[in-house]
């Protein structure tokens, strides 16, 4: 995930991204390294999102975002989020550092991002 052509490969992503070829996708822009992160992801609109949107069901797309929590785990990258469309913010807001451990998502109480209620 953190070698050049995966980071290349994310940014050309965010790139193509941009023209909204399928109006259900995701739509996000590539944040260069800074501030101690490797690189990071400005998502907009998150084809989750939209599906849930669809079928009447926002009230649980936050609970979705909490999967990422043990996603990354798993994967053995460090994810810092603080916002999720899911919970109301303009956009979601993925940093990745090639070192340390994300954290639990759970209880979601305990995220920065899980505050208030986006309903």
């Amino acid at each position: 995930m953190f070698d050049t052509a995966a980071i290349d490969g994310m940014r050309q992503g965010a790139i193509w991204s941009q023209k909204r070829v399928y109006g259900g996708d995701f739509v996000f822009d590539f944040v260069e390294p800074q501030g101690g992160y490797a690189f990071g992801i400005k998502m907009t609109e998150c084809a989750i999102q939209k599906f849930y949107r669809q079928q009447n069901l926002d009230r649980y797309v936050r609970y979705n975002c909490l999967v990422d929590y043990p996603l990354y785990q798993v994967m053995g990258v460090h994810l810092d989020r603080t916002q999720t469309l899911g919970n109301g913010a303009a956009n979601c807001d993925f940093n990745y550092l090639t070192t340390g451990a994300t954290p639990d998502g759970w209880p979601p109480e305990n995220r920065t991002e899980f505050s208030g209620d986006p309903a």
